[in-house]
């Protein structure tokens, strides 16, 4: 991920762990981690990939006879609140009150 900037705001960009561009939907991208025969570990790191370079990606990070996990980008933001304990409507608040272009 990285921070961009264009002319009307400043935002966080998720980039292609694949390909190297910015994921600009949602919808086109996924999380992905890879996991041994025994199942998830939880010191693997995570990458982020557009749909149509998930393979590609796949086959650069993950050791040949272990298994990939992958889930929709959508769902990333949530589990990342959760996994920090956000207070959501504490954050909701704050989010009212902030400028996008900061």
């Amino acid at each position: 991920m990285r921070r961009n900037e264009d002319s009307s705001r400043s935002y966080i960009a998720v980039v292609c762990d694949a390909c190297g561009k910015v994921i600009e939907r949602a919808s086109d991208g996924n999380y992905e981690w890879g996991m041994s025969s025994g199942g998830f570990v939880p010191t693997t790191p995570l990458y982020f990939a557009h749909k149509r370079c998930s393979q590609d990606l796949e086959r650069q990070k993950c050791p040949a006879g272990d298994e990939w996990g992958t889930s929709e980008l959508s769902y990333f933001p949530l589990r990342l609140g959760f996994g920090l304990d956000l207070d959501w409507k504490d954050s909701m608040k704050m989010l009212e009150s902030i400028s996008l272009f900061d």
